[in-house]
């Protein structure tokens, strides 16, 4: 598929939605799934505008695979900073 204005603007109307059903969701009492429910939109929103305005959709495996691999450290990262602060909070504590 060619990527062209009316794929944009598809996904451009595709990211609005999702804005609004963000706003919904942050409005409405869902207990413990707000936050599931948040994520959830905020996955399929960074997977629209990696796949469509980043070009990934028509990038080949390698640079999709530098993505992943990049993604995947972003998230060890992330995870290794939060668990630090986790267990040092519990050292602080006790």
């Amino acid at each position: 598929m060619t990527s062209g204005p009316r794929l944009y603007a598809m996904v451009y109307a595709a990211l609005l939605f999702l804005l609004g059903a963000t706003f919904v969701i942050a409005r409405v009492d869902l207990g413990a799934f707000n936050t599931v429910a948040a994520l959830a939109i905020a996955w399929l929103k960074m997977g629209l505008v990696v796949a469509y305005f980043m070009h990934l959709r028509d990038a080949d495996r390698l640079d999709a695979m530098l993505f992943a691999s990049g993604f995947v450290m972003l998230l060890f990262v992330l995870l290794a900073l939060t668990l630090g602060d986790y267990f040092g909070r519990v050292w602080l504590a006790g």
